[in-house]
């Protein structure tokens, strides 16, 4: 057996040490992201918290900005690292001081005086809120007594040192608020220093309770006195330092305020401390370059930049661009937890202010020291977001205080103050915000509210969508019916509603796996009695004047002639793309009211859509068969035509289907017409007046294309019938139809013509031939008595 180069060793621990270097660990832990790729140094933050003026800070920021990192980072620096029994743990004290004072981190420059002297040398307190249970008042106290015992719990050697009474031996002595404050006393009398204290999430109680139909108005105000208890009684034993309270929203404000020494920093109006929260651009684009996207770097920006602070200056979501560098994906990267405040927009003027607010500025007050929410005002709001009550006294304020709580939460941002900074007007944020805004308004509830659309026609829809998984005429045919009934309301009346329906349909259906890996799948299912589909839908968003339509792009082509002067790298769009469970991919592009839908096809296999397909995350699912659809909506005649290929890209095999979706009438029809109306009244001459002012039903254009050798046949037959009819008579106008045929080789055109009636009274309609057909309604069943099993399976629908 042969040895091994020496080379080939060293070119393989080359690699791992590559690949260590560019690993990416998300975790709240801070020793942990140290050895992180992505990691920014954020421990300046130290110095300014220990040299501060201020002593006692509530910091507000969105989640996904490291705020608990930062809580985490503070720990590990302050507390002093002491054994269970009392004794100072040495190695853990060794791992710290070389973590920090090895010269990597920026707080290295800055061990002198007061930060020297807290290093590894206070008593911590912390404390945090997110996982109390908010059902009831008594589940809430018992959730507490719960936390405090885990933080008591953590300083056992308090009681090997008999330094504590029966309080942490009885845990059902802990449920007053007043126990955080007697656990700090005990800490500075064993320590002799005075403690640091943490509060994380302080809002997050509020919220839960706000959100949960369990807890009741006087339980929430049961827990707002308690919670209020609890920091003032900490912040006023004199036992405490220094202390950082963090959380998302201002509704912490509503208990905090009794602490008069707590001093408010929101992340976005405080340049000083928001370098401290989020990424910036300089780091941002150095992770681009290690992870070689440094061509992605604009797109980066759009995606998970523009949180604008204070001035020009603006911060990226670190989570979010971690978990891109990491999945390699555009995409909105949610929250563990929901959007807030979800339950609003299923309330019209809720719904309507988030969508206008979408497209267009809105104006919301400026927040100073001095807002928050009473207690009566939280009340107020949980009623009106659970059971929509409307208070009288806030009804003109509910829409405020939802789009506050969602610039809290970094769903908009301040684009420019007004009014003398008495108010501000605010914008979406990013196309990641953008998307996690629109999955949230545009749900079934959202359109069948809007559009009176039926939950059996958006399953219908998305199972006809799911089906067509072979190249079979009836399931294009039935995929457009299912469409047309979708369209056909009268309240789609602009592009973006034809949009709106087709692609919200579908995400409607939303379902979220999660993987073990910790990637995420958006998975999409159509129900049917017979069988269940599942689809995959994917997208991404681009700026077209419509806050609902989402895309995805794929490079253009630069094969034709007409893309010669395309620059390199430029992207197109394409609309909506989907993966069905039978591995099976489809491309479809829309067009309302304008070219035709052989166009939209052309379009697909002109800007080469297909590449989406050939991009990484699709590439597990090995596509078996590809399909490009081109739709086409005409809104004043209610027509749909639909344009596709099935496993091909040449436009010769193109198959067209076109249909015309009927309006509504209140006349019957000549064949819904009584028997005993045989005759009708003798028409009267038509003064030019008159005439001018009749109302002529426009014609409709049916076009058939056979499919086979016996279909061609059927068409010529077809054709000879209709030449023969003499005249349509309608009961609404004094015009009549003639309907002419136009037969070649590859398609039939019905076309009806109008002719002048005889203005002689006492015309009566002349009698039927025997033969009755409706040009919106031709089938190959009304002309050939003894239906074979081909012509049924190969029937033409219009």
């Amino acid at each position: 057996m042969g040895t091994i180069p020496i080379k080939f060793i060293q070119f393989l621990l080359c690699c791992f040490s590559c690949r260590a270097r560019k690993r990416i660990i998300l975790s709240s832990q801070f020793p942990e992201v140290v050895n992180s790729a992505g990691f920014e140094d954020k421990t300046p933050l130290i110095f300014f918290f220990l040299t501060s003026a201020e002593r006692h800070w509530v910091v507000t920021a969105p989640r996904g900005f490291g705020k608990r990192l930062n809580t985490d980072m503070l720990h590990a620096f302050l507390e002093r690292p002491l054994g269970p029994g009392g004794c100072d743990d040495a190695p853990r004290r060794t791992r710290l001081e070389r973590l920090f004072t090895g010269g990597r981190l920026g707080v290295a420059r800055h061990l002198r005086g007061d930060v020297a002297d807290a290093f590894l040398a206070r008593p911590v307190l912390r404390l945090r809120l997110a996982a109390l249970d908010v059902s009831t008042y008594a589940a809430f106290r018992r959730s507490f007594t719960d936390l405090l015992h885990r933080e008591f719990r953590r300083h056992r050697y308090l009681v090997t040192a008999n330094r504590t009474p029966a309080l942490f031996a009885d845990p059902s002595r802990l449920l007053h608020a007043g126990s955080a404050a007697q656990l700090a006393r005990l800490l500075r009398a064993y320590h002799g220093r005075q403690v640091i204290f943490f509060l994380e999430e302080h809002d997050q109680p509020l919220m839960s309770a706000l959100e949960d139909p369990r807890c009741s108005d006087g339980d929430l105000r049961k827990m707002v006195a308690f919670l209020g208890r609890l920091v003032k009684g900490v912040m006023n034993c004199g036992h405490v330092d220094r202390s950082l309270v963090t959380g998302c929203s201002l509704l912490g404000r509503t208990y905090t305020r009794v602490a008069s020494s707590l001093v408010y920093l929101r992340n976005f109006d405080h340049p000083a401390i928001a370098k401290y929260y989020g990424f910036s651009a300089a780091h941002v684009e150095r992770l681009a370059t290690t992870f070689r996207r440094g061509k992605e770097v604009d797109r980066m920006r759009q995606w998970y930049d523009r949180y604008r602070v204070e001035g020009t200056y603006s911060v990226f979501r670190p989570l979010s661009v971690l978990r891109y560098l990491e999945h390699d994906r555009f995409r909105p990267y949610p929250d563990p937890h929901p959007l807030p405040l979800l339950a609003a927009f299923q309330f019209d003027e809720i719904s309507e202010l988030v969508e206008r607010s979408l497209t267009q500025l809105s104006r919301l007050e400026a927040v100073t020291d001095d807002t928050f929410l009473s207690v009566d005002e939280l009340v107020a709001l949980k009623r009106y977001l659970r059971r929509h009550e409307l208070d009288p006294r806030w009804a003109e304020v509910y829409p405020r205080w939802v789009l506050q709580h969602l610039l809290d939460h970094g769903y908009y941002t301040v684009n420019n103050t007004v009014d003398t900074a008495a108010a501000v007007e605010i914008r979406v944020t990013n196309r990641e915000r953008a998307l996690q805004l629109r999955n949230a308004l545009y749900t079934r509830t959202f359109l069948k509210r809007r559009y009176q659309i039926t939950d059996g026609e958006m399953e219908a829809y998305v199972t006809a969508l799911a089906r067509l998984t072979q190249d079979r005429r009836d399931l294009f045919v039935e995929f457009m019916n299912v469409t047309r009934s979708l369209l056909g309301k009268p309240s789609v009346k602009l592009e973006k509603d034809m949009f709106l329906i087709l692609y919200h349909a579908i995400t409607s259906h939303e379902e979220r796996v999660f993987q073990r890996w910790g990637g995420q799948k958006r998975v999409y299912k159509a129900f049917s009695r017979k069988r269940l589909k599942a689809i995959k839908v994917n997208g991404s968003d681009k700026e077209r004047g419509w806050a609902f339509r989402t895309f995805s792009r794929v490079k253009w082509s630069r094969a034709r002639p007409k893309r010669e002067m395309v620059p390199e790298g430029a992207f197109t769009v394409l609309d909506i793309y989907v993966v069905t469970k039978d591995r099976v991919g489809i491309v479809l592009e829309l067009k309302y009211d304008k070219t035709t839908a052989f166009r939209a096809l052309e379009q697909i296999v002109d800007s080469q859509y297909y590449k989406i397909f050939s991009k990484k995350p699709h590439l597990p699912w090995a596509l078996r068969s590809q399909v490009y659809i081109g739709v086409r909506y005409q809104p004043k005649t209610r027509g749909l035509s639909l344009s596709y290929l099935y496993n091909s890209r040449s436009l010769n095999k193109a198959v067209n289907i076109t249909t015309v979706i009927p309006k509504p009438s209140k006349t019957m029809s000549l064949e819904k017409q009584p028997r005993a109306q045989k005759k009708t009244k003798p028409t009267r001459a038509v003064g030019p007046r008159e005439r001018k002012n009749t109302v002529r039903a426009k014609p409709a254009v049916v076009t058939l294309r056979p499919s086979t050798s016996a279909d061609r046949k059927v068409m010529s037959l077809i054709g000879r019938i209709v030449s023969k009819l003499d005249v349509f008579r309608s009961r609404t106008t004094d015009t009549a139809l003639v309907a002419t045929s136009f037969v070649t080789q590859d398609s039939i055109t019905v076309k009806p013509k109008r002719r002048r009636l005889a203005q002689n009274t006492g015309q009566q309609t002349p009698r039927k031939t025997g033969i009755s057909v409706d040009s919106s309604k031709i089938t190959t069943e009304n002309i050939v008595g003894k239906k074979s099993p081909e012509d049924i399976i190969n029937r033409i629908h219009c």
